[in-house]
């Protein structure tokens, strides 16, 4: 089964603009199957073999978009500029598996060839990705003067964080004592968190162009 859910907010006022939206999607499947097969030799049963699988997966995710803007005019050469633009976005989630894998071969041959297989695992996982967007300003006429604009000034900065937890169990069970063991291979955890920020200086101009009696862009 799969839920979602989403919604938005949004407000306007003078020079400012804010804006929200939200949303939640989860599932949780669960699955089984059971697979058998055997082989014969003229018309004899030689050898049977079982397998089977029994699993649940839940996973949610949650996603959150925010902004803030504000236009301000900017009074004066040596004014600082009072329009700024900040936008934050999270992107989280979390996974979880869990289930058990049999197998059961028989030789009617030949005993010695018999196998048995019986692992549970479980692993879990969760994650998120954050990222902040800013940007300040005209700075122009601070540098150039009002008259002598060459181009729009503005700072910047990009920051991104990323989490991330995984956590891998996984058992055997020991056919003579009929406990499980932990499968040391197979199990294990990965924790980590990585973060990237670029601050910038960022330069933009308009260019214009009139042809007389017949169009300009």
């Amino acid at each position: 089964t799969t839920q979602q859910i989403n919604t938005r907010y949004d407000k306007k006022k003078n020079n400012t603009t804010f804006y929200a939206s939200a949303g939640f999607t989860g599932s949780n499947n669960n699955n089984q199957y059971i697979q058998q097969s055997s082989v014969s030799t003229g018309g004899e049963l030689q050898s049977t073999n079982k397998a089977s699988n029994a699993g649940q997966n839940i996973d949610k995710n949650i996603s959150l978009q925010t902004g803030f803007q504000h236009n301000g005019d900017q009074y004066g050469v040596f004014a600082l500029p009072r329009n700024f633009n900040i936008t934050y976005s999270l992107n989280a989630g979390s996974s979880n598996n869990s289930g058990v894998n049999k197998s059961d071969f028989i030789s009617l041959a030949d005993a010695r060839q018999n196998k048995s297989f019986d692992r549970s695992y479980h692993s879990s996982s969760n994650n998120a990705q954050q990222h902040l967007f800013l940007t300040w300003g005209d700075f122009s006429n601070l540098i150039f003067g009002q008259k002598k604009k060459i181009a729009g000034i503005s700072i910047q900065n990009n920051l991104d964080v990323t989490t991330h937890n995984q956590d891998n169990l996984a058992k055997d069970r020991d056919t003579i004592t009929g406990s499980y063991t932990i499968n040391n291979y197979l199990s294990g955890n990965s924790h980590y968190t990585t973060i990237n920020e670029m601050p910038a200086l960022a330069f933009n101009t308009t260019f214009f162009k009139w042809l007389a009696n017949r169009y300009h862009n």
